[in-house]
């Protein structure tokens, strides 16, 4: 016969084997669901075989925790290589998995070190849930597991969480509660084996009741899960720019707008080369209301692959580089590197070929000090063939060519009025770089234009006419889009002053570009800030290209822009992780910290909580003046003993009315008059065939609680608050009288 505590215990079992399928977008591997289902099996059968031997629940949590350490000491031996297998290797075992965790985008590659760590996530997740819905009887707070492996990939994947996986959970949670209502149904005998009467309350009715509220209820979770985004962007003042995955990678831009007004400007690195360079630390490709930043990044290992696009002959040159006092964690060197020997971890981004460090600890610090040799494929197109070149298609086309259907109409009508006489791509591309450098047009200043995003780029361009290097790039490149033209903005280096036989780059050096895609030619480098740096031969490819004498009705420039001298010949700052955004982003505001700590003693807070508000369930439930009457005895009889346990008193040995004896000097007439009720109630449950004159259970159990709570010290009814022993005694089985009650409940398994 099906015990109550068997049926729930297969229920989480069931519920954890669709809820294990969340983690599916994580990886491209599938392997972690059939160990994964292994794993479950095996811990929920172990939970039903020692609970059928009258086990405690301690030892049974025990028993799973010892059987999911050995199982995931056997996987983790095999997912080790051959010649390395063994304990001590462990630890290098979980390092690997969580570094692919932290540097790769969903779906990772598949890898053991990930499906060994996710098999043991799994598991300890069924543990969790088993001492919720098993053991504390707590069913609904099945959702918190189940809602633990949905937030994994919620937090990390760069797009929705599929609608199928609401489903699987809101069956899984379904079943748990089907599951319980089956075994309330089944204690209508009154602990007796069998009854005569007619039962009015049947498994069928259990299932229609679980069908009427669940059917709904998934379907309203399938329809907030189409309609709610993700809650991968519920981060606070993250270290990451929006959206670049799941490595806590830093703003290339952020140091820009400081470097710009030091106070005493210096030499952050030195290279050897046989021409100036730029050097480029990483490149911003998503375009949108809030401004450019950084796309998710996919890092790779292993050599660096061929600049994307690029087909035509290229220069290969080779720099070594020394950094000094410069913090960060993106290697600077000469789009495209195609090799370098920077000590330490790196990985790259193949679309960006951005070389970003993956050290564990003081990753911001990994360029500090560090000298190397880069060699890089330089594209070089010879102007002539060039300014026929097509548009191309960058495999990441969908980010970098993407224009935001929110683009204001006068920045959508100056790129068109620029480019009106144009005949090609490329000569489109050269005339709106010629309408942003022409000091007629525009000013260089260090003060950026008053707004945010779009709004930015509107001041510049139409009111205001002044801007940095981030402005002129930000524009091109956002100009660029809008005429059909791949682009992206790049952050680094301006090749600096020549000093002997090297080059000294000074932190004002600071600068973005825009970069364009052609076909046969990949990215090409412009540069609209003619004020800190003069154009490339290459984009030259036009010069008779005027740029236009005033401003139009459309919201074109007007020829009187003012035009003030930067306070660095080279200096090109910006100013926040969105690279036209004019607030600088350095440090966080109090604001911000604030909003930090108050979340994470929020939290914390949560996680104290946690006993008390279980504690207030089991109270609530068992207190539910809906219940049949029989029920409603046994459970007050049950919170009286647990609200004593709470406060750290024992619970009297003997028959119902013995205990009331025992139990009367700690109430006034009215509390002994509610007891006396209680406990003729629970005896009456038990032998007689009618509960007679019951009154107010709930009522009653509130006033005795009461009495009980206002004679105990400040300190006890906090304890008692915040850590009912009751929860620790259920889990381990210690709670005087226990047996007693189970001896005489068979549904006890359920109610206490």
């Amino acid at each position: 016969m099906m015990r109550p505590s068997d049926r729930l215990t297969l229920a989480v079992a069931l519920a954890m084997l669709l809820g294990q399928f969340s983690l599916v977008p994580l990886t491209q591997d599938r392997l972690f669901l059939a160990q994964g289902a292994g794993v479950i099996l095996l811990l929920q059968v172990l939970s039903l075989l020692l609970r059928r031997f009258g086990l405690p629940a301690i030892v049974v949590h025990l028993a799973q925790l010892v059987s999911l350490a050995a199982v995931g000491l056997g996987l983790g031996l095999l997912a080790q290589p051959a010649a390395d297998r063994g304990i001590t290797h462990l630890p290098a075992l979980l390092s690997r998995a969580v570094m692919q965790i932290r540097v790769e985008l969903a779906p990772m590659t598949s890898t053991a070190a990930v499906t060994w760590l996710m098999v043991l996530l799994i598991g300890l997740v069924t543990i969790v849930a088993d001492i919720l819905v098993v053991t504390l009887q707590a069913t609904a707070w099945m959702l918190a597991p189940l809602l633990t492996l949905y937030l994994i990939p919620a937090l990390a994947i760069g797009r929705d969480v599929s609608w199928w996986v609401f489903a699987l959970l809101g069956v899984g949670y379904l079943i748990v509660l089907v599951a319980d209502g089956i075994n309330e149904n089944s204690a209508w005998t009154r602990n007796l084996a069998s009854d005569s009467a007619h039962n009015p309350h049947s498994k069928a009715g259990a299932l229609r009741l679980g069908a009427l509220v669940g059917v709904p209820a998934l379907i309203l979770a399938l329809g907030l899960g189409a309609i709610v985004p993700r809650m991968g962007n519920l981060d606070i003042e993250s270290a990451r720019p929006r959206g670049s995955g799941p490595l806590e990678m830093a703003d290339p831009t952020i140091d820009l707008s400081k470097n710009l007004n030091l106070p005493v400007d210096r030499v952050v690195l030195t290279y050897k080369a046989d021409e100036p360079l730029y050097l480029r630390t990483a490149s911003l490709t998503v375009m949108d209301a809030k401004g450019w930043h950084m796309s998710p990044v996919q890092l790779k290992d292993g050599a660096l692959p061929a600049p994307p696009g690029l087909t035509t002959p290229s220069k290969q040159v080779t720099a070594e580089i020394s950094v000094q006092d410069l913090s960060g964690e993106y290697l600077p060197a000469p789009y495209a590197p195609q090799s370098h020997t920077a000590e330490g971890r790196w990985r790259y981004d193949p679309q960006t070929l951005t070389i970003l460090s993956t050290e564990d600890e003081n990753r911001t610090d990994s360029i500090r000090n560090k000298t190397y040799q880069v060699t890089s494929s330089l594209n070089d197109p010879q102007a002539e063939n060039f300014t026929l070149a097509e548009s191309g298609t960058p495999s990441d086309a969908k980010t970098t060519a993407a224009v935001p259907i929110d683009v204001p109409k006068p920045i959508m009508d100056i790129a068109h009025d620029v480019t009106k006489g144009a005949s090609t791509p490329v000569l489109k591309a050269a005339a709106i770089q010629a309408y942003l450098s022409s000091p007629r047009n525009f000013g260089y200043s260090t003060t950026a234009p008053p707004g945010d995003g779009f709004e930015v780029l509107t001041n510049f361009l139409t009111k205001d006419k002044t801007g940095y290097c981030v402005h002129f790039a930000s524009a091109m490149a956002l100009m660029a889009r809008i005429e059909g033209i791949p682009s992206r903005v790049s952050v680094g280096f301006l090749p600096g002053e020549k000093k002997g036989d090297h080059y000294e780059v000074k932190a004002s050096n600071m600068h973005a570009w825009p970069e364009l895609y052609f076909k046969d030619y990949g990215w090409v480098r412009f540069e609209p800030t003619s004020r800190v740096a003069s154009a490339p031969e290459w984009s030259l490819v036009n010069k008779d290209v005027k740029p236009l004498p005033s401003a139009t009705a459309s919201g074109g420039a007007s020829s009187k822009a003012p035009s003030k001298s930067p306070s660095s010949a080279s200096a090109s700052p910006s100013s926040s992780a969105s690279s036209i955004d004019p607030a600088p982003a350095g440090e966080p505001t109090a604001w911000t910290k604030i909003i930090k700590w108050g979340a994470g003693i929020l939290g914390l807070l949560g996680l104290l909580s946690l006993p008390s508000m279980i504690r207030l369930l089991s109270r609530s439930r068992r207190l539910d003046a809906s219940a049949d009457p029989y029920d409603r005895v046994t459970r007050g009889w049950l919170e009286l003993r647990d609200t004593l346990h709470d406060l750290g008193q024992p619970w009297p040995q003997g028959t119902p009315r013995e205990n009331a004896a025992a139990l009367s000097p700690h109430f006034d007439e009215r509390g002994g008059e509610a007891l006396d009720r209680l406990a003729m109630g629970v005896e009456r449950s038990r032998y007689a065939r009618t509960l007679g004159e019951l009154g107010n259970v709930g009522d009653d159990v509130r006033e005795l609680r009461n009495q009980l709570l206002a004679g105990a010290t400040t300190g006890g009814r906090m304890l008692a608050l915040l850590l009912p022993r009751s929860l620790w005694k259920r889990l381990t089985g210690t709670a005087d009288g226990h047996v007693a009650v189970r001896q005489e409940t068979d549904h006890q398994h359920y109610v206490s």
